[in-house]
């Protein structure tokens, strides 16, 4: 590699075959290195809800309050590692649960998300 870079694990592999089907050195350090990331886990699904990471502070800036249960968190990192999605698909899921509550006329406050609640907008889904 250009000025003595080493790749990481994994990544010399990827850059000997490009080079064996004729790809130049050059054009193959300007490649990006992807890195594939493993699955999240529930657990660290369940700290993605928590209140320092934004997620209550979101709902605040609508104007709302918000209480949340741990057994639903715990009901939504669920689902979200049972649909194979990440922290992306987590927050969509969060949105259409969020939406359901929002759209009762007038929304409570505090918004109440028990795992009631949230088993009830997963079926609606």
């Amino acid at each position: 590699m250009a000025g003595g870079a080493r790749l990481p694990n994994g990544c010399v592999d990827a850059f000997v075959g490009l080079a064996a089907h004729g790809y130049s050195r050059e054009l193959i350090e300007r490649f990006a290195i992807i890195a594939r990331a493993g699955r999240l886990s529930v657990p660290s699904l369940e700290q993605l809800l928590a209140p320092d990471q934004g997620f209550t502070q979101r709902v605040a800036r609508l104007g709302l309050k918000l209480n949340v249960s741990e057994d639903a968190i715990a009901a939504l990192a669920r689902e979200a590692h049972d649909r194979g999605q990440g922290g992306r698909g987590l927050a969509a899921i969060v949105d259409l649960v969020l939406s359901g509550l929002l759209t009762r006329n007038p929304p409570p406050d505090p918004l109440e998300v028990t795992r009631e609640t949230i088993l009830e907008a997963l079926e609606r889904i």
